[in-house]
């Protein structure tokens, strides 16, 4: 349930790190968007190293099930909560502001939509990575 996490450590993860770290962030069953307070043994400010926090014992993580896969079918990790998920990250590609963008960087912001959207697409029943088909 909810309310064993103040039971346990997470790791927590800031862009920036400060005093005030975050919480475990989900959807309740009423829908509203919540932060509960968790202690923390560790922040963090990059991702390989919140997930190498988890895999050394410092507390729970957050992570998206997309790049978790792997771990969690080799048993390295355990999904907890799935009914308290948090909010899906979103995906950004940076380049640099011009009137036309050129063709060539139009074409590879297409090919990654495509590439990348449906691996990410929360309506996928067992978030398996899509097919090799797909990847390229």
């Amino acid at each position: 349930m909810l309310d064993d996490l103040t039971r346990h450590q997470v790791v927590h993860y800031a862009p920036t790190l400060g005093p005030n770290a975050g919480g475990w962030e989900y959807r309740g069953a009423d829908g509203v968007y919540r932060v509960m307070p968790v202690r923390g043994a560790v922040t963090v400010n990059g991702t390989d190293a919140y997930q190498a926090a988890c895999l050394c014992g410092l507390g729970m993580i957050q992570a998206p099930i997309a790049g978790a896969r792997a771990l969690v079918d080799a048993g390295r990790l355990v999904e907890v909560l799935p009914d308290f998920t948090a909010e899906p990250m979103p995906v950004a590609l940076l380049y640099p502001h011009r009137r036309q963008l050129a063709p060539r960087v139009q074409a590879v912001i297409a090919w990654l939509t495509q590439v990348v959207e449906p691996w990410l697409a929360e309506t996928r029943p067992d978030d398996s990575p899509p097919p090799a088909s797909q990847r390229r």
